[in-house]
């Protein structure tokens, strides 16, 4: 596929051109900035990456960060994409709609100068619509995403961080019938997935979490700390009336002493399913939640299996260097 028709907004999508790895090397591929549309309004925004042509191209794995998102994009570009990109993946790494545009914030969270430039040009302050979102707008980021790309795509895989995983898992609630038989995993990545009793006992505390919501306004347009705390709790009962589609794969990754989520969260989400894969990674440092010790290697052997209905725990002890042929998706030779 490439990025154009109706659904594409003319101005804010465009080929990006400076792309690069952690380790320095070029994108494999082509790069654009994105956003979808619908009804006239975006709906969507992100970073689209599509392999080289004599690539089979036929799969699109979706990257949709936590709430405010802090360096995930980033590091997901960085790390995942090209190895991705190699064998022939697309990849859309996910902004978060309302995020403030020229702040100091900005770098990390949208990591995209061009877009900053456009905007200011067009007197945007935010990406989206200008006006404030709140939880629930979010989950239409996943679910317009999936609607608009998954009919150019035999197959699709969903990778949500912290919040991004509850987005995700709600997005295929909503999607058509057809492209929902597209999807075959959904990973979830330190996944705000078992209810608020699962946050960590300090987050848990009403007046604490509100006020992680105000900070969160400073990186995103969002509407008052309490409404998105109903709509939060809201989304976690919509959640836990429905399992996942016996199709789709559910993965687990989270840390042992993840700082925001108790890894029970994703023992409960699977317990909800009946089945799963629940890796417990001990490899982590501080910060836990992030999860930056996963490796493109390891991403990419999950990717490759596909056992929808197994129902195992798995512990990860050993750290893997980051620029090994290992951790390109390589065995060691």
């Amino acid at each position: 596929m490439r990025p154009d028709g109706d659904s594409f907004h003319p101005t804010l999508t465009f080929p990006l051109t400076r792309e690069t790895d952690e380790a320095g090397n070029a994108i494999n591929g082509e790069s654009y900035w994105v956003a979808l549309t619908k009804d006239g309004k975006v709906r969507s925004e992100g970073k689209l990456f599509l392999p080289p042509q004599d690539k089979d191209q036929s799969h699109l794995v979706i990257f949709t960060p936590g709430m405010p998102g802090e360096t995930f994009c980033r590091f997901a570009e960085k790390r995942f994409v090209n190895p991705l990109l190699q064998e022939g993946n697309s990849i859309l790494v996910l902004r978060h709609l309302g995020t403030w545009m020229h702040t100091t914030t900005s770098k990390e969270f949208i990591a995209c100068p061009e877009r900053e430039r456009l905007g200011k040009s067009l007197h945007q302050e935010t990406l989206g619509e200008q006006k404030p979102y709140d939880f629930r707008d979010l989950v239409e980021e996943v679910t317009e995403a999936i609607r608009t790309l998954g009919p150019h795509f035999r197959s699709i895989s969903l990778i949500g961080h912290s919040s991004g995983a509850l987005g995700e898992a709600l997005a295929l609630q909503e999607i058509p019938e057809d492209i929902q038989q597209k999807i075959r995993h959904f990973v979830s990545l330190a996944g705000l997935v078992g209810g608020t009793e699962h946050l960590r006992w300090w987050l848990r505390n009403r007046i604490i979490l509100t006020i992680y919501l105000w900070q969160c306004q400073e990186v995103i347009h969002l509407k008052s700390p309490s409404m998105n705390i109903r709509k939060l709790e809201e989304m976690f009962r919509e959640l836990y009336n429905h399992t996942l589609p016996s199709h789709i794969m559910p993965i687990s990754i989270h840390a042992p002493r993840d700082e925001l989520i108790h890894p029970l969260a994703a023992e409960r989400y699977r317990k909800h399913n009946g089945r799963g894969l629940h890796i417990i990674d001990r490899t982590e440092d501080p910060c836990h939640h992030k999860l930056n010790n996963l490796q493109a290697g390891t991403l990419l052997r999950l990717l490759r299996m596909y056992h929808p209905n197994t129902h195992h725990t798995v512990t990860c002890t050993r750290r893997e260097p980051v620029y090994s042929h290992h951790a390109l998706g390589y065995p060691h030779k």
